[in-house]
């Protein structure tokens, strides 16, 4: 299994990050339904806090900072 860690910050846009979430999910989904385990466990990380705040009506509450992630395979 790959871990996906998603860097979020105040100025990204929402369906740049909910895209490459409902990916991943997506293909973690097929995988089950076909018997086998999932490819991705996917985590949300900020650069500072945990709590982000959109330009728009929405937020993301992330699991670690940056500086908190120290087993991942990948960082978007």
């Amino acid at each position: 299994m790959k871990t996906i860690s998603l860097l979020v910050y105040e100025d990204a846009v929402l369906s740049s990050i909910s895209g490459a979430v409902d990916l991943l999910a997506a293909t973690n989904a097929y995988l089950q339904q076909m018997g086998k385990p999932i490819a991705f466990l996917i985590e949300l990380v900020s650069e500072k806090e945990r709590n982000i705040q959109l330009n728009v009506p929405a937020q993301f509450v992330c699991t670690n900072t940056l500086d908190e992630v120290t087993a991942t395979t990948l960082i978007l």
